[in-house]
């Protein structure tokens, strides 16, 4: 499946970094996560590695992705730290104040109302809790290069596509906003070498292509304290 391949050879890499990311905006150790868009579920096991103590609720309206996340995490040791649950980010179920972190990267875009999803994401997070979102930045000078660097045409199909629907960093912070969230910061999402070090050893290789990118940063990095 041309997903699975993508997500194997150009999203799994920078979990373990996300996660870490993560634990440099924490104030204090949470002990409730929730991976909006859980997906595969490898930032959901990164994040349960990185934060030990803490339980990892992974969310997705898509049954096949919950069904690819358990068959990602079976037999890990920290799934049984990993709770997989099907809700809708527009009308979620968890109690106000549920969780001391809510992250998600790479799903934005999907988001059919992203004002209200916000918003639902603020709701659930206690005071002192910390909202971190991820998505890509439209980049119309990558579309020509993914299409010519990109061997696999279905994965290049699969980039191209999150590029052309893409939310500007600008939108976003519109849509911040309107859902109420207050003091949030948004910007280009770099690697943090430092982060990058100290989980050096959980990262696995990225794909390589053979001309450097033409541009530093396709992804923005939306982040609140509740």
């Amino acid at each position: 499946m041309a997903n699975d391949r993508f997500i194997r050879q150009y999203q799994e890499w920078i979990n373990p970094i996300l996660a870490r990311d993560l634990e440099l905006k924490t104030t204090s150790r949470p002990s409730r996560i929730v991976d909006m868009g859980v997906g595969p579920g490898f930032l959901s096991r990164a994040l349960a590695r990185r934060f030990p103590e803490a339980t990892v609720i992974g969310v997705d309206i898509n049954p096949a992705m919950l069904d690819l996340a358990r068959d990602n995490l079976a037999g890990r040791p920290e799934a049984q730290r990993i709770e997989l649950v099907k809700q809708d980010v527009h009308a979620l179920s968890f109690e106000d104040r549920y969780a001391d972190v809510v992250i998600s990267w790479s799903c934005y875009h999907h988001w059919a109302d992203p004002v209200r999803g916000l918003a639902e994401c603020w709701r659930i997070l206690r005071p002192g809790g910390v909202l971190s979102i991820f998505d890509v930045e439209p980049s119309p000078e990558m579309i020509p290069y993914l299409q010519a660097n990109l061997s696999d045409p279905e994965i290049a199909g699969i980039l191209v596509k999150s590029l052309r629907e893409a939310v500007p960093q600008q939108v976003v912070g519109e849509h911040a906003r309107a859902a109420g969230i207050v003091g949030f910061e948004i910007k280009p999402f770099e690697l943090d070498m430092a982060a990058v070090l100290d989980c050096i050893d959980e990262i696995e290789e990225p794909a390589r292509v053979s001309e450097p990118s033409p541009v530093n940063s396709i992804a923005w990095a939306l982040t609140a304290r509740r």
